[in-house]
């Protein structure tokens, strides 16, 4: 699921856009991975669902620079909830030469 929000309170030279993320593993799936990880021994755990949220803002800062930081808190990585919840927190810069 996506979508894309530009309102009155929105700079023209911005957009919002707000994104979630969510994957779930069959049971079959699962099942296999974790019989695929005894095989070799690691034990990874039974892999169910994983869920990213997602904030990014497009700045047009000129007509040639857009900066683009972005937030994202990732619920059970991995899938499996051996690895605790995380906060992402990255940035681009497009330059259009």
């Amino acid at each position: 699921m996506g979508s894309c929000i530009r309102g009155p309170s929105t700079p023209a030279r911005s957009t919002e856009q707000p994104w979630a993320s969510y994957t779930e593993l069959s049971a079959r799936s699962s099942a296999a991975g974790q019989r695929d990880a005894r095989s070799v021994g690691t034990g990874v755990g039974l892999q169910t669902y994983e869920l990213v949220l997602e904030l990014t803002y497009i700045f047009q800062a000129t007509r040639w620079l857009q900066v683009k930081p972005d937030v994202q808190y990732v619920i059970k990585p991995g899938g499996t909830g051996k690895i605790p919840n995380a906060l992402v927190i990255g940035f681009q810069l497009a330059l259009n030469l």
